[in-house]
């Protein structure tokens, strides 16, 4: 025990078990395998928790930002040691990301597999001094992995669709010593950028529409609410808590004892890690709308129309879409009227309403605190099954708007019975009907694959791109059947011919080394 005990200093000084010199190597430990901010270690907070001899001796940011640079630098042999132990090839994936204060990075990781597990090492993080184009990135890319010594090994590079990206390859390519890289031939397309563009594709047409239906209808839009209206509960809160004044003190207080309930005991996603400031797809489309993927959407709509190998899908229920034969295969040519056309657009204008109406409830009662105890009342009511979040579309997660969409359907009945039996909270303009349920309930059949392939692109131990793939062709076999099905509104049915993913994922068979 002798061993454990901590003996008292006879003199009553603090005995320091750590030295300046291990504060420093703690804390670059720290900050760099668990992901913290270098700003942490001057964090008030932290510090409180420090005794004052260890505070004295802790490193600023400064020093411990210089300190993983330094030691970084001299791990350098260490890194290519392991690299050069790896049996086959690497696969770069890159991507420059650029800060708030306008200081732009270049990420490069490298990706390898040992006896059949996927394994990634991030390379470099390269500061952009200069401007990010293809020329400068060339370079700096080709510097990292000849610094480690395997650029004789590179065969495929991972990017998003940025037109920089597809110029920096050849440039690569051409600077030599890369035998198995040939440039855009082993160019493989962002998926998940593949996957924002397909969701982008399927439900912008309704969000952009439902602006034109406000306008006919002399509707004022649906935005967000104000901060006072979330901290409140709404304007007309006072109305709503009157009409549940009825309710016994005992009530109000197991709501308090609930309120330590999770919502989401089943819930297995980061869903609510979310950043509060985080913008809606739906409620704030001028916000989230990026130029870049609108203009690859117009060239990728543009292009010539392909369709999946099968459009027989296993499994698919009575209730669902058609079965068509291969003769059948081919979509049916649509052709419209003006009257048609603009009867078209406020259909599609409807649903981007209901979308938008959801998307507006969910931020709602994830803000307000008065209306998310009143949503729980609801889920009791029902006797939904959790999780009772209602999912927000957030700009930056590319599945957002149809898990929102599926969960909205999971939770109907709560959904409608709050929005009628709390007016003061949820006003005309932004109250569902009860029959908007059948337009919500077709997104159901893609939200499924949408899930499992966020999923299995999110694995890291193991190797995924076969999983991703077929997930990709059953999602599209999905569209296509939808497509391809009479039965259904045209409008649905142009959706998912948008979102049919054989045309966004040509760019990702663009490499012929996968």
């Amino acid at each position: 025990m002798d061993a454990f005990m901590v003996k008292k200093n006879p003199h009553g000084a603090p005995v320091l078990h750590i030295t300046a010199a291990e504060a420093r190597q703690i804390a670059v430990e720290w900050v760099t395998s668990s992901s913290r901010p270098l700003s942490i270690v001057e964090d008030s907070g932290f510090s409180r928790l420090l005794s004052p001899e260890v505070r004295a001796i802790m490193p600023g940011r400064k020093v411990v930002g210089d300190d993983v640079v330094r030691i970084y630098n001299g791990m350098q042999d260490v890194i290519r040691g392991r690299l050069a132990a790896v049996t086959g090839c690497f696969h770069l994936a890159l991507d420059v990301w650029t800060s708030k204060n306008g200081n732009s990075i270049l990420g490069i990781t490298v990706n390898y597999q040992e006896k059949g597990e996927a394994k990634r090492h991030l390379l470099d993080m390269l500061p952009f001094l200069a401007a990010h184009d293809s020329k400068n990135m060339s370079k700096a890319v080709y510097q990292a992995i000849q610094r480690v010594g395997i650029n004789d090994r590179i065969w495929n590079i991972v990017t998003d669709n940025a037109s920089e990206n597809s110029a920096m390859l050849p440039l690569l390519s051409g600077m030599g010593g890369m035998p198995r890289f040939r440039g855009k031939a082993s160019q493989v397309r962002c998926m998940a950028h593949v996957c924002n563009l397909v969701s982008q594709a399927v439900a912008n047409t309704f969000i952009k529409a439902a602006t034109s239906v406000e306008v006919k209808k002399k509707q004022a839009p649906i935005e967000d609410s104000t901060e006072e209206e979330e901290a409140e509960g709404g304007a007309g809160a006072g109305l709503a808590e009157s009409e549940y004044a009825s309710g016994s003190d005992e009530e109000e207080g197991s709501e308090r004892e609930e309120g330590a309930e999770s919502d989401d005991e089943e819930e297995s996603d980061d869903v609510l890690d979310e950043p509060d400031e985080a913008i809606s797809t739906a409620v704030c489309a001028d916000l989230a709308a990026n130029q870049d993927d609108e203009a690859e959407l117009r060239q990728i709509h543009s292009g010539p129309r392909t369709h999946p190998r099968s459009l027989n899908t296993p499994n698919t229920p009575a209730s669902g879409p058609l079965e068509l034969s291969s003769s059948e295969c081919s979509t049916p040519q649509i052709t419209t009227t003006a009257a048609e056309e603009e009867e078209q657009e406020l259909r599609n204008g409807e649903v981007g309403l209901q979308i938008k109406k959801l998307a507006w409830l969910s931020k709602k009662i994830h803000y307000s605190p008065s209306a998310r105890r009143k949503w729980k009342r609801e889920c009791r009511k029902f006797a939904v099954k959790k999780p009772w979040t209602l999912l927000r579309d957030v700009a930056t997660r590319w599945d957002s708007t149809q898990r929102m969409i599926a969960r909205g359907v999971d939770l109907w009945k709560a959904v409608i019975s709050f929005t009628e039996n709390n007016l003061g909270i949820v006003d005309e303009k932004h109250r569902l009907r009860r029959t908007d349920k059948a337009t919500s309930k077709t997104f159901s059949p893609s939200s499924l694959p949408w899930q499992r392939l966020r999923r299995s692109s999110s694995f890291k131990v193991r190797p995924m791109i076969g999983e991703v793939v077929g997930m990709f062709e059953r999602l599209d076999t999905i569209f296509s059947n939808i497509e391809t099905d009479p039965r259904r509104p045209v409008a649905w049915r142009e959706a998912a011919e948008r979102g049919c993913l054989q045309s966004a994922y040509r760019c990702s068979r663009q490499s012929s080394g996968v």
